[in-house]
């Protein structure tokens, strides 16, 4: 798998338009907190303008993901990305974990069922600490990547703790950047084209168990070596392109002063 040529990947530029909604999924305990909620408002009211004028500078279309929450209350602003021709990716409604929600979790696992899965073999973890969610990457055998839009952190930290992830190749920024770090960390079999392909990989790797076994004890090592998972080279590789990016940016206002 390649981009533009060559290229194993490329650079995607996201943004979470968040605003209050991880802030009121904890319930009203800040609602009323005016500072908590100004400070929350920023984003979609001052950032995301800023954003956008910076990335019409220099002719970059970014994703923006975007919960339903914050577009029925920001709907200028999600008008705003799209007039700009950036893509709204989905981001929930509210950062409800839908395994918190009762009835709706019900609902999660019903639907699995209707797809001859025995209720027994399906466990909803639940909101969790950050070490028991890590810890429970423990038990898993192959992590299957979301699509449309696919996972980022999610995907790292089950690449990290040893289990493959399973990856599909979508249209646009954020339907590929599943596909994009599992080649990236040299799984490229582990990514395919379509639904059956998709499938296929799972079937063919749940049944090499000791493939599995392999990978969970030397992923860890061949992402630190991989070009994405050196943390110092892909630092000072990121940093050298922010300072090109403000260079040139500081270079095109200058230029236009001395024009005016």
């Amino acid at each position: 798998m390649s981009w533009l040529g060559d290229s194993a990947a490329v650079a995607v530029l996201s943004f979470d338009v968040d605003a209050e909604s991880p802030i009121l999924a904890q319930g009203r305990r800040y609602a009323d907190h005016a500072m908590v909620m100004t400070h929350q408002a920023y984003g979609p009211l001052v950032g995301v303008p800023r954003l956008l004028r910076l990335l019409e500078d220099f002719d970059l279309k970014a994703t923006f993901f975007v919960p339903g929450l914050t577009a029925d209350r920001y709907p200028q602003t999600v008008e705003q990305i799209v007039a700009g021709g950036h893509e709204v990716g989905h981001h929930s409604y509210s950062h409800i974990s839908p395994v918190d929600l009762g009835a709706a979790g019900d609902s999660l696992v019903a639907r699995f069922v209707a797809q001859g899965i025995a209720e027994e073999n399906i466990t909803c973890l639940g909101t969790t600490s950050r070490n028991d969610h890590l810890l429970a990457f423990g038990k898993v055998d192959i992590s299957l990547d979301t699509f449309p839009q696919n996972g980022g952190i999610s995907t790292w930290e089950s690449l990290y703790t040893g289990v493959p992830v399973v990856a599909k190749l979508g249209n646009g920024a954020s339907s590929r950047a599943g596909a994009s770090i599992v080649a990236a960390v040299g799984l490229g079999d582990w990514v395919a084209e379509d639904d059956e392909g998709y499938v296929e990989i799972a079937r063919k790797f749940a049944s090499q168990p000791a493939l599995l076994a392999e990978l969970r004890a030397s992923l860890p090592a061949q992402i630190a070596a991989s070009p994405a998972g050196n943390v110092e080279i892909y630092t000072r590789e990121l940093e050298a392109g922010y300072r090109r990016f403000w260079r040139d940016y500081c270079a095109a206002a200058s230029e236009s002063d001395d024009a005016a």
